[in-house]
């Protein structure tokens, strides 16, 4: 009995009101999300989080209060996009809900 190995992926999109703030002082957005998963009790052993920002989104600024095992900048191209949208991956191994808030 066990020795189970199960990849498991899941995607998903979120209403950016929950989410995205302004300061309209300053003419800025702010994306507040926290770097988790939906499963509080479960290890995600290799966690990737993606964001896909607005086509025109400039000056892309990303603050995390920990260390991260990597972060891209890209371009994410949908259906009938023409500039593209700016897409930041970032990944870290062993996210746990306890560990990272």
């Amino acid at each position: 009995m066990g020795q189970w190995k199960v990849d498991w992926s899941q995607g998903y999109n979120i209403p950016t009101r929950y989410h995205l703030f302004t300061d309209a002082s300053k003419g800025r957005y702010y994306l507040n999300y926290t770097f988790d998963h939906d499963h509080s009790d479960i290890l995600a052993e290799n966690f990737t989080l993606r964001v896909i920002l607005p086509e025109g989104a400039t000056n892309v600024k990303v603050h995390l209060p920990f260390a991260v095992d990597s972060m891209e900048t890209s371009s994410y191209f949908s259906t009938l996009d023409y500039i593209g949208k700016t897409l930041i991956t970032i990944t870290k191994k062993n996210v746990h809900s306890l560990l990272h808030k």
